[in-house]
C-alpha cells in the first residue's frame, strides 16, 4: 500500500500537470488506481493482437465473499507467443443471473482481435467474437514447445515478480519436467538437471485443491512432460512453492482439480 500510495501520487501529480500524458501502459498501476479499462482504450494504445489462437489450460469458478460476486478465471496460452494470459468473469451476487457463467473450454480458441490488459507475467485478456476448432496431437506439441526448460531460470522470472510491489503474488507457469515424485512425504518436481520445486496447494485457494491428486496419475505421465502450475510463497516453511494445475503429456491435457 505504501508503494502504490506513493508512485500513484507521483503519477497522478503529472496527470494533473499534463493532461496529454499517454496513460502508463506498462504496469498495473491504472487499475490498482481504479481506472477501469476499456476496449477501445485497450487498442488506441496499442494493446490488441490481431488473429490469435488461444488454449484454455486451466478454468476455475470461485466465491469472493469479499466482493460479493462470483469469480470465473481461466488460464490461457498464446499459440503465436507462448505467453499465459487469464480472463476474469465478474459475476456479482445480485446480478448473477442476468451474467452468463463461464466454463471449462477444452478446443482452440481463434480470436480476430485479442486485446491484452497492461501487468507482467500473466496479463489479462478479452475478446469480443470467436471461432473454434478442434484441439489437434499438432496443438499440444506446441503447447509443450512453449514450455521453459530450465528451473533457475523460472525461479528468477518468478522471485521477481514476487518482489515487485505492483505485481501480482501467484505468477502462473509453464515448465518442461523430467519427474515429478516424492521425497520426505511431499511432492517435488525436478528438471533434467536436478534442480527441484516443491508441489504444495495454495493456501490462497485460488484453485481447486490439486496436489494429492498427483497419487492417481499414472507413473508414465509423470515423467518427461510439461506442467502448468502457480506459484505461492510459502512463508511458514520460508519456501517458494508451486500448485500442480495441469500436465501437458504427448496427446492429452490432465487437469488437476478437485
Amino acid at each position: 500500500l505504501d508503494v502504490l500510495c506513493k508512485r500513484g501520487k507521483e503519477y497522478l501529480t503529472r496527470r494533473m500537470s499534463d493532461p496529454e500524458l499517454k496513460m502508463d501502459t506498462g504496469s498495473k498501476l491504472e487499475e490498482l488506481l481504479g481506472h477501469a479499462w476499456q476496449l477501445a482504450e485497450l487498442k488506441e494504445y496499442g494493446l490488441v493482437q490481431e488473429q490469435a489462437e488461444l488454449i484454455q489450460l486451466e478454468f476455475f469458478s470461485n466465491i469472493s465473499e469479499g466482493r460479493k460476486e462470483y469469480v470465473d478465471s481461466g488460464v490461457w496460452l498464446n499459440m503465436q507467443t507462448g505467453k499465459l494470459h487469464e480472463t476474469f468473469n465478474y459475476r456479482p451476487f445480485k446480478s448473477a443471473k442476468y451474467i452468463k457463467e463461464e466454463d471449462s473450454f477444452f478446443s482452440v480458441l481463434q480470436v480476430p482481435e485479442l486485446y491484452i490488459y497492461p501487468g507482467e507475467l500473466n496479463t489479462r485478456i478479452r475478446w469480443e467474437s470467436y471461432t473454434i476448432r478442434e484441439m489437434s496431437a499438432a496443438d499440444i506439441q506446441i503447447i509443450k514447445s512453449h514450455a521453459n526448460n530450465c528451473f533457475p531460470e523460472v525461479l528468477k522470472m518468478v522471485k521477481n515478480q514476487i518482489k515487485n510491489p505492483l505485481a501480482g503474488k501467484f505468477p502462473i507457469v509453464l515448465f518442461k519436467f523430467s519427474r515429478i515424485g516424492k521425497v520426505g512425504g511431499e511432492f517435488v518436481v525436478e528438471d533434467a538437471k536436478g534442480h527441484r520445486i516443491v508441489l504444495s496447494d495454495n493456501p490462497a485457494k485460488l484453485e481447486p485443491a490439486g496436489t494429492a491428486l498427483l497419487e492417481l496419475i499414472s507413473a508414465e505421465k509423470l515423467y518427461e512432460h510439461s506442467l502448468l502450475v502457480r506459484f505461492h510463497a510459502n512463508i511458514d516453511a520460508n519456501k517458494l512453492c508451486a500448485q500442480p494445475l495441469t500436465i501437458i503429456t504427448d496427446n492429452e491435457l490432465i487437469r488437476l482439480a478437485f
